[in-house]
């Protein structure tokens, strides 16, 4: 048989076409799969065998701009969080996928930029371990410059602006003479002639308020303290405070508020918070602090405080204690519904009812008497319900199991709310007795599956979840007196609290719903026969059974972080003065002895910076006591000297 060339040519198309649709629908599918890699391949390969087909190279362009994009976005997380290699091979698999993509192409840019910015922070870091804060603030803020944004840069700065913060109240280095560990025995000697000699002995210099009273008489005695914490001892048991200006200045002034207030500096420090609300940090500073000068800003959640360099770092302190992300908790929620149910119907069913009638007359009267014995057998008319013979062989035995698996993700003592079911309209109806007017209302009532957790996150990693699980189902429909329909609900509920491990799984079981129904239709007397009456009844036994089974699992995915001890317990000052310095006395070698100790070769001074009677000399093994010395006449005595 002969076909005409077009005949062959078209049947060849018609195949070509059937072909490559089918290899197009096989790569969708694996695209729709999530094999994305597979299915771009297999896309490509098809544009290069039909170049032709407008479907097959629309398909092809949209899943490279999805897949570049895809690569992208993952190269921009990788970048932020500092994986700069993995980073990098995602945005150049994105500009192989679509050459000059303009996310992938930036974010190559951006690395770069970002892997220096990162190198010089490092640099920061090591520079502040090595105690060069000057040094790694220039490097920081060179970072916050090019990238206002780097959360690390800001974080590191901010830590240094507090530690700088913290130092304004105390400027003495290390090697300041307030730090060199002195001994101290004045016997009810003028605060001014203490004052003189600590001045000329140590090159500590003394600044006196005009308010300061130094004609005061005292005694004190200790050894083996450094000597800012000697002078606090004897400011306080003057009356007295200190500023200190520098490494060699101190301020003398009354230790009363007035004074206080004029000398004292006041800082302003602007606080962002992130977890917890303003609201509450500002009634946590006002009752720790006593701070008065304090403002919140509930939209930007932020609180601004004027107080003094020592209740600012007390509030940054207490703020870092406070101001932690909440935990979260993952929960798995596993409901299933496991039903059974069997059916056995079984016999004859024959009519329950016959009935007997005759017909009327014409005109729908009833007959008489004479009219009924003239009936004949073909008069009268025997009903039966159709059909007159049914028998069951009905014998049913299935399950059917309902499974929800609903996932959540929850903070810490937060409701969650997991609805699963129908919402079925209830219509209300209500007549106005003046008018006689009916109004209708719909109202909807939830069916289904409700569950309600709030789950608490305790430090040692287990979960409490106090849970509510209510399941509903419409078991039938009851029509009212006009015409409406209301709703038989069937409910099972469960309320517990719990608490379960981190990966524990908990199993809830036993709201069991069990139905047992027996019938039978027979027939009278027949039905009643030891062998025979199988044939003229019926039987029917039904058994329903229906257990809730619930299985929940809390994973936790971020706990309460606690902070150190340092932010946990700290020294806050006294009640009349936040965050003053602790009235101590730790014992150190002593260097500076003031009067000098008796015995030894004393370790002669500079020239000209010790007064009469004062010696410096290094710490020595104790001696004997010395014959005590003759009275002086006049002047203030120590043990190694008197001054005039």
């Amino acid at each position: 048989m002969k076909y005409p060339l077009s005949s062959l040519v078209a049947l060849a198309l018609l195949g070509g076409c059937a072909s490559d649709q089918a290899a197009l629908s096989h790569a969708k599918q694996l695209l729709n799969e999530g094999r994305t890699d597979e299915g771009a391949a297999e896309l490509e390969q098809l544009v290069r065998t039909y170049p032709e087909n407008s479907a097959i190279r629309a398909t092809w362009a949209r899943t490279r701009e999805q897949q570049a994009d895809r690569l992208a976005r993952d190269g921009d997380t990788l970048r932020l969080n500092q994986q700069f290699e993995e980073a990098q091979s995602r945005y150049q698999a994105a500009l192989l996928a679509l050459p000059n993509h303009p996310r992938a192409r930036d974010g190559l840019a951006r690395l770069a930029k970002d892997e220096q910015q990162a190198g010089r922070v490092n640099e920061a870091a090591r520079a502040i371990a090595d105690k060069d804060d000057a040094g790694a603030r220039t490097l920081l803020k060179g970072v916050l410059a090019d990238n206002p944004r780097h959360a690390r840069a800001k974080k590191l700065l901010a830590e240094l602006e507090s530690k700088r913060l913290r130092q304004d109240n105390t400027p003495a280095g290390a090697n300041s003479p307030l730090n060199t560990p002195v001994t101290l025995e004045f016997r009810n000697a003028p605060l001014s002639s203490i004052f003189d000699m600590l001045s000329q002995s140590t090159g500590v210099n003394f600044v006196f308020d005009r308010e300061a009273q130094l004609d005061g008489r005292t005694t004190i005695m200790v050894r083996d303290t450094p000597l800012n914490d000697a002078l606090n001892v004897l400011l306080a048991g003057n009356q007295l405070s200190k500023r200190l200006l520098n490494d060699h200045t101190v301020m003398i002034y009354p230790a009363n508020a007035n004074r206080q207030k004029d000398i004292d500096p006041l800082h302003v420090k602007t606080f962002y918070l992130g977890n917890i609300e303003a609201k509450s940090a500002l009634a946590l500073i006002k009752t720790i602090v006593k701070t008065r000068d304090i403002y919140i800003d509930e939209k930007l959640n932020t609180l601004v405080m004027r107080d003094s360099p020592e209740a600012i770092a007390i509030a940054e302190k207490l703020l870092a204690s406070q101001d932690l992300a909440d935990p979260e908790v993952v929960l798995d929620v596993e409901v299933m519904e496991i039903s059974s149910e069997k059916l056995a119907n079984l016999g004859m069913q024959l009519p329950d009812r016959v009935s007997l009638s005759v017909p009327t007359s014409f005109d729908g009267s009833s007959l008489s008497l004479g009219e009924l014995r003239a009936l004949g057998k073909d008069g009268l008319r025997v009903g039966i319900s159709d059909p007159a013979l049914i028998l069951n062989l009905k014998h049913t035995d299935g399950a059917a199991n309902t499974l929800a698996n609903p996932r959540i993700r929850v903070k810490n003592r937060e409701k969650a709310k997991i609805q699963i079911g129908d919402r079925v309209p209830v219509i209300t109806t209500t007549t106005n007795p003046t008018s006689g007017s009916v109004a209708e209302s719909i109202n909807y009532l939830d069916v289904g599956l409700l569950l309600d957790v709030e789950p608490q996150v305790y430090p040692d990693n287990e979960v409490g979840i106090r849970l509510n699980l209510e399941v509903s189902n419409i078991v039938k429909e009851v029509p009212s007196k006009s015409g409406l329909l209301t709703y038989q609900i069937g409910t099972r509920r469960a309320n517990t609290v719990l608490r379960l491990k981190d990966g524990e799984t908990q199993v809830l079981a036993g709201l069991i719903k069990r139905e047992e129904i027996e019938s039978a239709a027979r027939v009278p007397g027949l039905g009643q026969l030891p062998l025979l009456g199988k044939i003229f009844s019926s039987e029917k036994n039904q058994y329903n059974r229906s257990e809730l089974v619930l299985l929940i699992t809390p994973r936790i995915v971020r706990n309460l972080e606690t902070p150190d001890s340092e932010l946990t317990q700290f020294a806050s000052g006294t009640e009349n003065s936040v965050g003053a310095d602790p009235l101590q006395l730790p014992s150190r070698g002593a260097k500076i002895s003031v009067p000098a100790a008796n015995g030894g070769q004393a370790v002669p001074p500079p020239p000209g910076t010790v007064p009469q009677g004062v010696q410096v000399e290094p710490m020595r093994p104790p001696l004997p006591p010395p014959p005590p010395p003759p009275p002086p006449p006049s002047g203030v005595q120590g043990q190694g000297g008197t001054r005039p």
